[in-house]
């Protein structure tokens, strides 16, 4: 078996080697994570508190890159899960393909829109291993709308110093595909979702800054438009804010989607904390509707020691509540504790 692998190494190394002149490069990273969680969040129908249950998560991924013979570098990522929510699955979780020039880049597939790649999310340091601090329901991701049409986006982006610029588009290129709008609105199906980005990232007298304002439109949906502002200090404090504001087409709502969040993180040494709250006015999260009566906050926490050799503890905590459109309200907490793996 030994010599077997030997073997496909040597055969490996030797079609690398008579590739052609140019530099091409594949590496293998993998993360995984142990761990325990629990809060309503994983209510089951015989308990509506929830069950504090094991958690497991492994994934593998794929990077791979290269560079013509007139400069043009080129590459791809792609990341398979094995486990999500602590349930085995093996499936295809990430992509995407890349060309790139000088300061010019084309990133194709399972990619941000320029939107969500322009505004920095308010979780600013640390991590745990269910997402608990980014899963309440006032947490923005900031996706936009992402998604809304066959997941395949098309951004390109040009950096110039410290600033940097995106375009992006979705369409739906499949017509068997299954879009996120048509459910609320129908006539959206085929209706490109546009996207544009600016981010900003220097240093100013020791202070970091990254500023970033995206705007993204779809024709029969709604436009639109939001700015993130973050710190970093020499003492390792972070501190951030971000205002997002949608105004959707009629058909789906009648009233702006407003959200607002702050974010404060603390890296020093081994210890890395995050604390964020976020608030959607008009729009339930965890119903995904939208109404003037209709809101939705939430506080996320996250602490994590590193243990050093890819090693580290996190914990994870979230907290909120919303009330849908009809007036319903509903509260949400989620909480883990574990080990994350780097490798």
């Amino acid at each position: 078996m030994r010599e077997t692998m030997k073997k496909i190494l040597f055969a490996s190394t030797a079609l690398v080697a008579f590739a052609g002149a140019a530099a091409a490069e594949v590496t293998v990273t993998g993360a995984a994570e142990m761990g325990i969680v629990g809060g309503n969040r994983y209510a089951t129908p015989s308990n509506t508190d929830g069950v504090t249950q094991f958690w497991t998560d492994v994934d593998v991924t794929f990077t791979m890159s290269g560079e013509a013979d007139n400069g043009l570098t080129f590459g791809t990522k792609v990341k398979f899960e094995e486990a999500q929510n602590g349930i085995a699955t093996q499936e295809e979780d990430d992509f995407a393909v890349w060309v790139a020039y000088g300061n010019a880049r084309l990133d194709m597939g399972d990619t941000d829109g320029a939107f969500d790649w322009a505004m920095q999310e308010m979780n600013l340091a640390a991590g745990s291993i269910d997402d608990s601090e980014t899963e309440h329901p006032g947490f923005n991701a900031n996706s936009g709308f992402d998604g809304h049409e066959d997941g395949q986006i098309a951004r390109f982006t040009y950096t110039f110093g410290d600033f940097a610029a995106a375009l992006s588009a979705e369409i739906d290129d499949d017509p068997n595909a299954q879009a996120i709008a048509p459910s609320i609105d129908p006539d959206s199906d085929d209706d490109v979702v546009w996207g544009l980005g600016f981010k900003y990232s220097g240093d100013l007298a020791g202070t970091k800054v990254n500023v970033g304002l995206g705007y993204q439109d779809q024709n029969d949906f709604g436009s639109l438009i939001g700015l993130s502002v973050d710190t970093t200090l020499a003492s390792g404090f972070k501190i951030g804010a971000s205002y997002s504001e949608m105004d959707p087409e009629s058909n789906i709502a009648s009233d702006n989607v407003t959200h607002a969040a702050i974010g404060f993180g603390y890296e020093m040494n081994a210890l890395s904390i995050g604390l964020n709250y976020g608030k959607f006015e008009n729009y339930d999260k965890m119903s995904g509707t939208y109404g003037s009566s209709a809101e939705s906050d939430g506080y996320g926490l996250a602490v994590a020691y590193d243990l050093g050799g890819g090693l580290a503890v996190q914990f994870g905590y979230g907290v909120g509540d919303s009330t849908t459109a009809a007036g319903v309200e509903s509260d949400w907490d989620s909480y883990s504790l574990g080990l994350a793996m780097s490798f």
